[in-house]
């Protein structure tokens, strides 16, 4: 069996590999750029490929997110300066090679075989069980418009669907409240209207550019998908928000007591992380394994069907 599942193996769903393709698909053609320039043929013919590869995965994926939020964050680029337009054509180069790979092992090679590939359907145009979830946050953010219902706890209430709304703004609304949503809002705008900023002057590089790409990216796919929702994207859109605001902030340096803050942020923290590694990841098969057999399912652990929010079918002692 020719199964194209196995190219995103790992992922308990695999849209979760769209939302790290969206941060990793413009940094892979900055990298090009940069090794080209260098001369290094070798390298960018490697990396190349993997973008090619990374497109003919995300064509496979069938995630019309992705390929929005790629089309979007490219378009809107152009529109702020042209002058980062070889990003969009290593894009574009990539995605007709990744085209090209996609009809040659899943078609021209299993017609020749005469096998049937196992493929997830890529083309569909119905918002797949989102509309119902958008409506009931909405009406979870009216009830409770001040405070939300809680981080998270969105998912406390069963629904037949998914555990969250597929909405980035609205699972804020209903989980944080209006007023931090607004916050929040007005944070993201801020910066990403900073970048547009940044972007226009002389100074800006390409790095720039692929790093706005891929904030910007992810931005959009949240509008659609579960971005901030699952802790891996989390964690790299975080680190490169943090590349981002090194490379943009004004200040030419920083103060002592935000030196001093930050260490006291980073012990909290340290401690955590220790005592997940020390804990937690040496039982991690064990624990999946509980928690598979005590509550079934194909998605083990999610924390919030089967960890600290409880099940409805149990107390809520949590």
């Amino acid at each position: 069996m020719l199964d194209a599942g196995m190219l995103f193996r790992g992922f308990s769903n695999p849209r979760f590999f769209g939302q790290f393709q969206v941060m990793l698909l413009p940094v892979l053609a900055l990298l090009i750029r940069e090794f080209r320039q260098q001369g290094r043929r070798g390298l960018t013919a490697i990396l190349l490929t993997v973008l090619a590869v990374q497109w003919c995965i995300a064509l496979t994926l069938g995630g019309r997110g992705l390929w929005l939020a790629l089309a979007v964050s490219h378009a809107a680029l152009f529109c702020v300066s042209r002058s980062f337009w070889r990003l969009l054509v290593i894009q574009l180069m990539a995605g007709l090679l990744g085209a090209i790979l996609l009809v040659v092992m899943f078609h021209l090679i299993p017609d020749w075989l005469e096998i049937t590939p196992k493929m997830r359907d890529t083309w569909r145009f119905t918002l797949s069980g989102r509309g119902p979830l958008w409506q009931w946050a909405w009406e979870m953010a009216l009830a409770n418009p001040w405070f939300g219902v809680g981080p998270m706890h969105y998912a406390a209430t069963l629904n037949p669907i998914a555990t969250h709304p597929h909405q980035v703004i609205l699972q804020w609304a209903a989980e944080w409240g209006f007023v931090a949503t607004a916050l929040a809002m007005l944070l993201a705008g801020w910066g990403v209207i900073h970048g547009v900023m940044y972007l226009r002057r002389n100074m800006a590089s390409h790095h720039d550019a692929a790093l706005w790409l891929a904030i910007v990216g992810a931005l959009v796919l949240a509008q659609v998908d579960g971005v901030f929702v699952m802790p891996y994207t989390e964690t790299w859109l975080a680190i490169l928000i943090g590349l981002v605001l090194a490379r943009w902030s004004t200040a030419a340096k920083s103060q002592p007591l935000q030196r001093y803050a930050s260490l006291l942020l980073a012990l909290p923290v340290m401690v955590v992380f220790s005592l997940v590694l020390l804990e937690d990841v040496p039982r991690l098969a064990e624990n999946k394994q509980v928690y598979s057999e005590k509550h079934g399912g194909s998605f083990n652990p999610r924390f919030w069907q089967q960890g600290w929010i409880p099940l409805m079918s149990e107390p809520a002692t949590h």
